[in-house]
Order: C-alpha cells, then sequence, then structure tokens
C-alpha cells in the first residue's frame, strides 16, 4: 500500500513533507529529553539513588550534557560526517545517544553519579553529532 496525500503535488515536494516531519520530531525529542531532567532532578527514587544529590551536584548533571555537546560540536561531529557522510553521521549519532542513554540506565550503587555524569557526557556527543549533521543532509 503506497502512501497517497489527498492533492496532487509537484514531484519531490511529498518527500520534502515527510523528510521536515521527521526532522521536527526528532526537534521535538531533543527538546523532550533536555526538558525530562527537570523532573527526574526531583523525583525521589532518583535523588534516592544518586544519595540525595546537592544543588551543585544537580547542575553538574544538567550541565555536562552540553560539556559532551560542546565537545562534539568542536571533535567529533564534522569529521564523522566528512568520513561517512552526513545520513550515516547522524544515525552513529542517534547510536551514540542510546549509549549514553543505557549508561544511565546502569546508574546504581555507589558509581551512581559517574555512570548519570559519563552517560549525560556521551549523549551530549551524540546530540552534537545529529544536530549538525541532520540539517546538512540534503539528496
Amino acid at each position: 500500500m503506497e502512501l497517497a496525500l489527498p492533492i496532487s503535488l509537484p514531484k519531490g515536494t511529498q518527500r520534502l513533507y515527510i523528510l521536515c516531519t521527521h526532522l521536527a520530531i526528532g526537534a521535538s525529542l531533543w527538546g523532550y529529553n533536555i526538558g525530562i531532567l527537570s523532573s527526574i532532578l526531583v523525583h525521589p527514587g532518583w535523588r534516592a539513588v544518586l544519595g540525595d544529590p546537592s544543588p551543585s551536584t544537580r547542575g553538574l548533571v544538567t550541565g555536562v550534557y552540553y560539556l559532551g555537546t560542546l565537545m562534539s560540536y568542536l571533535l567529533l561531529a564534522h569529521p564523522l560526517a566528512d568520513y561517512f557522510g552526513r545520513r550515516h553521521a547522524a544515525g552513529i549519532g542517534a547510536l551514540i545517544i542510546c549509549m549514553g542513554s543505557v549508561v544511565m540506565a546502569l546508574a546504581g550503587g555507589e558509581a551512581a553519579l559517574g555512570f548519570m555524569l559519563w552517560g549525560r557526557v556521551i549523549c551530549g556527543m551524540g546530540v552534537g553529532v545529529v544536530s549538525t549533521s541532520v540539517p546538512l543532509y540534503q539528496r
């Protein structure tokens, strides 16, 4: 079954709409990832696992995400995009985000804060790759 729009569009326009919708969903998920952290930082379970972190520790957990993004912008995103191409670099960035999410999900015990910080840095690096590769991808 083929996806058909109710109106006739010039060739390539339907693909453009699908691509823009895909990019808008990606941007929304990035914003959701940033926004959801505020509810995690005050969640009793998260606070118990991390030993009731101080406000400065919670700020550190928030800030290292942007450190990872900056490192990616400066050191990782463009070499990946130049070597593998923009489309594949965006996929690699998504995998990096998944790896960071797994590291954060494993946070527990005495090393919980370390896992959380490294997971946030890794996620930030993935976001740096995705946010530079996706806007440059054109076919």
